[in-house]
């Protein structure tokens, strides 16, 4: 798995686990947690995503598991993404987060409603 990546354990793609839970388990089965609280490991993130918009003209980033990121590197990268979008002439890049499960609810007071909100 490399320095990169971590996990503890595994947890059903569905369900109602304890928040610590799914925050440090590998979620269904099948995918690892990128370390993003590593600066070394948020700067080849910031890096790939960069890259990625120049060379595929895309207009947003859907993030799925929104949840098991910091919420430090949300905002880094989010900052850093809709930065390197405006040298690309993309003044509204979208950045939707998905937020699913029995506990979703106690996260909205944290949703900053002058921005667009998604849910799954």
């Amino acid at each position: 798995m490399g320095p990169n990546v971590q996990q503890y354990g595994d947890v059903e793609s569905f369900g109602k686990y304890p928040e610590w839970q799914k925050q440090l388990s590998k979620f269904g089965f099948v995918q690892d947690r990128l370390r993003e609280w590593r600066p070394s490991v948020l700067d080849k993130i910031k890096l790939f995503s960069c890259m990625t918009i120049a060379s595929l003209d895309i207009d947003g980033f859907r993030i799925d598991k929104a949840l098991t990121i910091t919420v430090d590197a949300q905002a880094d990268w989010s900052d850093h993404i809709r930065s390197c979008a405006r040298r690309f002439n993309k003044q509204n890049f979208f950045i939707p987060g998905e937020i699913v499960g029995g506990n979703a609810r106690k996260y909205l007071p944290f949703i900053n409603w002058t921005e667009i909100a998604v849910y799954d």
